[in-house]
């Protein structure tokens, strides 16, 4: 192959530059890859944590009787989450969602 041929060298450099491109664009993959792993690592060390902070919780927020009621704890999350004042906004909502429904699939 003569070595003036121009359009060859055009070409080769083309591939080579393509491929050091590719090269460039896997690498950038797999950092972003690892900080992908990285992050469900992460979030999975904080459901752990999570879960182990709320085994201490007491798990009934109501006392099963009839009609429901909240215990200590269902009404100090209530309290927290400002539950009157939600219920209150969407009110009207609500009770259109519930009007049709009979008790047991209310209170579930």
């Amino acid at each position: 192959m003569p070595e003036n041929d121009w359009g060859f060298w055009a070409l080769a450099l083309t591939v080579l530059g393509t491929v050091a491109a590719f090269f460039r664009w896997q690498g950038k993959v797999d950092e972003k890859l690892t900080g992908i792993d990285e992050l469900k690592k992460a979030v999975g060390e904080i459901h752990k944590n999570i879960s182990e902070i709320l085994r201490r919780f007491p798990r009934q927020t109501f006392a099963s009787q009839s009609p429901p009621k909240l215990t200590d704890f269902g009404k100090k999350i209530s309290k927290e989450l400002n539950v009157e004042n939600w219920l209150n906004e969407h009110q009207s909502r609500i009770r259109q969602e519930l009007n049709h429904k009979d008790e047991f699939e209310i209170f579930e």
